[in-house]
């Protein structure tokens, strides 16, 4: 019964850890005064491009992408998921919706960030 204690405390205390849980961040950066983060404009090509594909994996993809000045996308970073699917995957499918979705982001509009009034990548 003692070994059974220690064991149930520690799943207790992870059920309630919330580091133990994934997040959505939409913008992640240092905080910057004046600074107001890039929104999207347009994102319905990407959408369409979309729309249909699958992996049999349920989850969402991250994108990291780069803003220029004038809200276009001027380069892909990692693409992660879906879901909890490891980044070195190789199926075909997975591999296929990844560079997809790359695609597709490079399709979206945004307002770029903007510092004390001007546009900044």
């Amino acid at each position: 019964m003692k070994s059974i204690f220690p064991a149930m405390c520690l799943l207790i205390a992870l059920a309630f850890c919330q580091s133990a849980f994934g997040q959505d961040v939409e913008f992640q950066a240092d905080a910057i005064v004046g600074q107001v983060p890039p929104t999207v404009l347009d994102d319905s090509a990407a959408r369409t491009s979309l729309l249909g594909m699958t992996s049999g994996h349920y989850g969402g993809l991250s994108v990291n992408v780069k803003i220029d000045e004038a809200g276009n996308v001027d380069g892909i970073g990692s693409v992660s998921g879906p879901g909890l699917v490891c980044s070195s995957t190789t199926r075909p499918d997975i591999v296929h919706l990844r560079l997809s979705v790359a695609s597709a982001a490079k399709t979206i509009r945004f307002k770029p960030a903007t510092l004390d009034g001007r546009a900044i990548p």
